[in-house]
């Protein structure tokens, strides 16, 4: 496959400008007639892809890749005549799953086998229905690239995405994402590759209530607002107190897997006196594809209610142990109670003296905490047993760029700088201070790493 140097991007292609600003029914402008359709992107066998910006005073980046094997190549659209161009625009990218990247760009692409849409007048209709970047999904295998097609809108050939920068996959390999405009959720059904379509899941902006958000298992179930449920076999919602009597809000969380969710509920019962007391509640959610019901799994009187009880309980994961969510129960405390997922238990938070500290370690795994403290030393407390640790990386000649976590992952990532030879490296550090170098990148003296993406 031939690959061009980036100096001939601009004759290769002319990508047509979709403004963020559109109105809804503005086509995006006309591609010249010089422009190659794309057929994927090379990216089969990727390891990693990584955005390099170059040390000098012009703005200007690149997105390569490292293939299994170590090579190290620019990232590229592949052409019908099968060619491959560099990918020019400012990209959203992430690794949904071992099959699916998702990829939003700046432009709306033309791909091979495009043809023009007409209405009921002959009028040609625009590739796409709102305003926004365009969003795609790539097959990692095949290198296709893939258009998403709204449900009951299957002519629009490209739909908008106003991404949160997070996505979720349930167990049938569906994708979840959120439109941070309307806070709506958006299931991508992906059972057809070659027909992607697009539901609106949860709307937010239809269900009554002062209280957002949501929260997504991977079974699919979807408690919404604090009081809805949605189940992936029926569009139909489901209330709260259609399971628990008298409970109307409720806050949801997950297993550290994703696939079992709680509900943190806060009641009012009477006492042998007829006075009030306040009861902090967790229920097990136990659904299946059409039917729920709550199991309920933790009890605790927290005595006479007061006028900062809540009527919603926040309820998060615990940042410093694993399988530990915080609850809150009153407006004047961040948290108050603990609950423990792998024996039920529901007790009172005292947090440790060592919590204060760690509080100043921005970056967490299920292990431990890191902090950087210089351009080469990186401090760690262990969450098993809060010892410390500092790793020293002056010994590896390597100086840090870049340190951050990822979900699922026990390791801190890192990109830096290896002086003795002139190259970018990516490691990883364990909660023990062990550090291991897993690819060496190009010299990095004309150009800085600021985006390192690793591919499943």
């Amino acid at each position: 496959m031939k690959i061009k140097t980036l100096f001939l991007i601009s004759m290769a292609i002319v990508m047509a400008a979709c403004s963020k600003d559109e109105s809804v029914d503005t086509p995006p402008s006309t591609e010249t007639p010089s422009t190659p359709a794309l057929a994927g992107l090379n990216i089969k066998d990727a390891k990693y892809i990584y955005r390099v910006e170059n040390n000098t005073k012009s703005s200007s980046f690149q997105y390569r890749q490292i293939k299994k094997d170590g090579t190290d190549t620019i990232l590229g659209w592949i052409t019908e005549q099968g060619d491959t161009i560099a990918v020019t625009d400012d990209c959203s990218i992430c690794d949904i799953n071992e099959r699916y990247l998702w990829f939003q760009t700046d432009s709306i692409l033309k791909l091979q086998g495009d043809k023009p849409i007409y209405d009921e007048n002959g009028n040609e209709m625009p590739s796409y229905i709102h305003p926004g970047s365009p969003t795609y999904l790539i097959d990692k295998k095949t290198e296709t690239i893939f258009p998403i097609k709204e449900v009951g809108r299957e002519q629009c050939i490209v739909y908008w995405g106003i991404w949160t920068g997070s996505t979720i996959v349930d167990n049938e390999r569906n994708i979840f994402v959120t439109d941070v405009m309307t806070r709506a959720l958006f299931k991508i059904h992906t059972q057809d590759p070659s027909n992607l379509k697009l539901e609106k899941y949860i709307d937010l902006s239809t269900i009554g209530g002062e209280y957002y958000g949501y929260c997504l298992s991977k079974r699919g179930t979807c408690f919404a607002r604090c009081r809805y449920f949605r189940l992936p076999a029926t569009p139909r919602l489901y209330a709260l107190n259609e399971f628990v009597e008298g409970v109307m809000y409720g806050n949801a969380f997950l297993s550290s897997d994703g696939n079992d969710m709680y509900i943190a509920t806060l009641n009012k019962t009477e006492g042998q006196a007829d006075s009030p007391e306040l009861n902090c509640v967790i229920y097990k959610v136990m659904d299946t594809e059409n039917s729920v019901q709550l199991e309920r799994v933790a009890h605790k009187c927290l005595g006479t209610p007061d006028h900062y009880a809540k009527e919603v309980p926040d309820a998060t994961p615990n940042p410093y142990k694993k399988n530990s969510i915080l609850i809150s129960t009153r407006e004047n405390r961040d948290c108050d109670l603990e609950f423990n997922l792998n024996d039920y238990s529901l007790s009172e938070y005292e947090p440790e003296e060592i919590i204060k500290e760690l509080e100043t370690y921005p970056y967490r795994t299920a292990t431990a905490a890191f902090k950087q403290e210089s351009i080469n030393k990186i401090s760690i407390i262990s969450l098993r047993d809060f010892s410390k640790k500092t790793v020293d990386l002056v010994p590896l000649n390597i100086d840090l760029h870049n340190i951050w976590t990822e979900t699922g992952s026990e390791y801190l990532h890192f990109t830096g700088y290896r002086y003795t030879d002139s190259k970018s490296v990516t490691g990883t550090v364990d909660e023990n201070g062990n550090v291991e170098i897993t690819e060496e990148l190009l010299s990095s003296l004309t150009g800085t790493i600021t985006e390192l993406i690793p591919i499943k």
